[in-house]
């Protein structure tokens, strides 16, 4: 009897073990710095898979994808510059090339978490509104587990101590807008590894949290 596996079944299982080499890596003072180095191969890994299993592709997704990602990084561009949206801070070198000291990846990342949460959310019945703001929700979420792992990484660093206040209001408002050009552009929400790639980095940054901050 021969076994068939899907494909994205194959690739959840890679990634997750990537990933999980990954924090072993992270929490082993010796291979520590090797590990950081992969951080940016690791995430666009994330993004192209998540491109690649991306189902309904047309003029209008590509379109709001790029606006997504350049908005992103514009938003973040400013934050830096400026210390109004986020607060006061700065990226280190974890995540790659930086223009205008804020990292090409950082609106990649923007885009790959948007489109994760808006397939996650889509899955449900329920109103337009209800979805834009559940997903908003999942990427705020997704924000609070990632800020202590960033910053012990080096990620970014923050002026002060903690993290603002201003930082989870900021993400919430954000979130909430590229969640409803996604809705009201009805973009495709069909993704088989869209709650995969959430879902793992989720947890990745959880179990780095209690490894390495505890």
């Amino acid at each position: 009897m021969k076994i068939q596996i899907s494909k994205e079944y194959i690739w959840i299982f890679l990634l997750s073990v990537f990933y999980l080499v990954g924090l072993l890596g992270l929490s082993y003072s010796h291979a520590e710095k090797l590990f950081l180095s992969l951080t940016p191969v690791i995430l666009l890994m994330s993004f192209f898979l998540l491109l690649a299993f991306q189902l309904g592709w047309s003029r209008k997704s590509v379109i709001i994808y790029l606006f997504i990602a350049i908005s992103g990084f514009l938003v973040e561009v400013a934050g830096v510059k400026t210390g109004v949206i986020f607060g006061e801070y700065s990226y280190g070198k974890v995540l790659g090339p930086k223009v205008m000291e804020t990292p090409l990846l950082i609106g990649i990342n923007w885009l790959l978490l948007s489109v994760c949460t808006y397939s996650i959310i889509s899955g449900f019945k329920m109103g337009v509104l209800l979805k834009i703001i559940l997903s908003s929700f999942l990427m705020l979420a997704y924000d609070v587990v990632l800020e202590p792992a960033a910053i012990y990484t080096g990620m970014w660093n923050w002026e002060k101590t903690s993290v603002p206040v201003q930082n989870y209001i900021a993400w919430f408002i954000i979130s909430f807008v590229f969640q409803a050009i996604l809705n009201l552009g009805k973009v495709s929400p069909h993704n088989k590894l869209a709650k995969a790639v959430y879902l793992i980095q989720f947890f990745f940054f959880i179990l780095l949290n209690i490894i390495v901050l505890n």
